[in-house]
């Protein structure tokens, strides 16, 4: 009927049937479509109103309720971006935003979910919600090596009268994107006052990159506190216990390395980590000139960047790259 038949009330209800039909059957693309053709070939039809509030409900249950989620990423990217104007204002479109980076994040489609979220910070969000897309977006940069970008990502979208949550999670975001481009002193004054674990684990990083090997085993020995009393020696936790280990070494400070190896020898030993604490272990009572080329060559630096991405834990993944 569709094709033997346009113009007039016949085309309009043909159309509007068939949106109907393919969105209860889950074909959205093809649904969206039809209708999108019965308003615009039928502006003037008394049910073109109909048509055009049932298009919205549609695109607000995929992207908003969730029935997009069964669509492959990068085809639930596109028909947003075919649809795009269909995004509502305020809180309700920065959900449906947001949701679909999460999804583009999650399947490694960063490039995806930065040309989404930049459009959004350029040329449609304001304010507080500016602000936050343009921390997710700072956070995608960061995830793909770029901190410049992220920096600019972060420029652009910055907003006054900002809720105080997020205005740390933007300065701790800044403060990764600087030691990224090395600028380790504005790194760190960023974080002054700011008490978080991920605050923490960033100064560990500074601390590290910049060879302040007191500092670093002063943080490490912080965030090995943070750790629940009974806590499994999970990766990221022996992770932060090794980085400890080599800064101790690398300070000389000999006698807290035997009390903190004395705690921590035995559960290390169990963990991938294991031999690489040995090492620093065994280095104790030797040379402090090979010493100090045991530990600045230690080969589990190496692979602790690349094994610690699984743990979930931003700044250090972040720190590692």
């Amino acid at each position: 009927m569709r094709f033997d038949w346009r113009g007039g009330d016949l085309e309009f209800r043909t159309l509007s049937a068939l949106g109907r039909l393919y969105a209860e059957s889950g074909q959205f693309t093809q649904a969206l479509a039809r209708l999108r053709d019965a308003a615009t070939y039928f502006p003037g039809h008394p049910g073109a109103l109909a048509v055009t509030e049932k298009i919205g409900e549609i695109f607000a249950a995929l992207f908003l309720d969730g029935a997009a989620a069964a669509m492959p990423p990068v085809a639930a990217l596109a028909l947003f971006n075919e649809y795009r104007e269909l995004t509502p204002p305020g809180v309700k479109g920065e959900r449906m935003v947001f949701a679909l980076a999460e999804r583009l994040m999650a399947a490694d489609l960063l490039d995806q979910a930065g040309t989404l979220l930049d459009h959004q910070v350029r040329f449609r969000l304001a304010g507080g919600e500016r602000a936050r897309a343009g921390a997710v977006l700072a956070e995608v940069r960061l995830a793909q090596g770029r901190a410049d970008e992220a920096l600019a990502a972060l420029r652009t979208s910055a907003a006054p009268a900002l809720a105080s949550h997020l205005v740390d999670r933007r300065l701790r975001l800044e403060a990764r994107a600087l030691l990224d481009v090395g600028n380790t002193v504005k790194a760190r004054a960023l974080l002054i006052g700011d008490q978080s674990e991920e605050a923490e684990a960033l100064r560990a990083e500074i601390a590290w990159r910049a060879l302040d090997w007191p500092a670093a085993a002063a943080a490490y020995s912080r965030l090995i506190k943070l750790a629940p009393a009974g806590a499994p020696l999970d990766r990221l936790l022996a992770y932060r216990v090794l980085r400890r280990a080599v800064a101790l070494g690398m300070a000389g400070q000999r006698g807290d390395l035997r009390a903190h190896v004395a705690e921590w020898g035995n559960p290390m030993a169990k963990t991938s980590y294991g031999d690489e604490f040995a090492a620093v272990a065994e280095g104790i009572g030797g040379d402090e000139r090979n010493y100090r080329s045991l530990t600045e060559n230690l080969g589990a630096v190496t692979a602790l960047r690349r094994s610690i991405g699984s743990t979930g834990a931003a700044g250090e993944q972040t720190a590692l790259r």
